[in-house]
């Protein structure tokens, strides 16, 4: 019998399961690099409208999503006609709620139904009904 060279068959099943583990364990990494922000969104609500003077109210907005909210301006309007806007732009954390202060430029009254239009800067428009509290 001659001299047989060459690897065992068990430390090729070794190397080889090695090698795969490695390769998969990259792309595994590189595919959640990938595809992690595919579900982040964020979604803005209007939990609640607050008059603090009859030309002043407080929107106050809620992040409900899994990523930042950037709203670029909140309005109010009453009966169909816009009584105030507020453009300054207010970025909102997952999970967080900020306050909007909108000046009106009609009289508002407690109990009354008011429209909230809030704008985000990826360009979704949100509309609420909202009861002046």
């Amino acid at each position: 019998m001659g001299v047989r060279a060459g690897v065992s068959h068990f430390l090729q099943v070794v190397i080889m399961v090695a090698l795969v583990s490695a390769v998969g364990v990259l792309m595994y990494s590189g595919a959640a690099g990938l595809l992690g922000n595919w579900g982040a969104s964020s979604q803005v609500i209007a939990s609640g409208a607050y008059l603090i003077s009859p030309n002043n109210v407080i929107i106050t907005l809620k992040n409900t999503g899994n990523a930042p909210a950037t709203v670029t301006s909140v309005e109010v309007y009453s009966g169909g006609a816009q009584v105030g806007i507020n453009s300054t732009s207010l970025s909102i954390d997952p999970g967080k709620s900020q306050a909007y202060v909108v000046s009106a430029t009609g009289t508002l009254v407690s109990g009354q139904l008011v429209d909230v239009v809030v704008r985000l800067s990826d360009g979704a428009v949100i509309k609420y009904r909202l009861p002046l509290q």
